[in-house]
């Protein structure tokens, strides 16, 4: 398993705000540049929770209902 994957499955936190900021965290630990409540344009605009950068990938994340849902998006601006 990645280790992306393994340190989001280690998330205990049940507030929206502190399991975005768990994510923040175990993201900078492994390098990434990470910005929450990122305004998004993937074919409607709106917030994503949580957006992480590292070289030329990226990864979106919607904290919904106390559960992380990866959301696969093409385009961030």
């Amino acid at each position: 398993m990645s280790p992306l994957i393994e340190n989001l499955l280690k998330i205990k936190a049940t507030d929206h705000r502190k399991i975005q900021e768990e994510i923040q965290k175990n993201l900078e630990k492994l390098g990434y540049e990470v910005k929450l409540e990122k305004k998004i344009w993937a074919g409607r605009e709106g917030k994503i929770d949580v957006f992480a950068q590292k070289d030329s990938f990226s990864v979106g994340l919607e904290v919904d209902h106390s559960q992380i849902r990866k959301k696969s998006i093409e385009k961030l601006n």
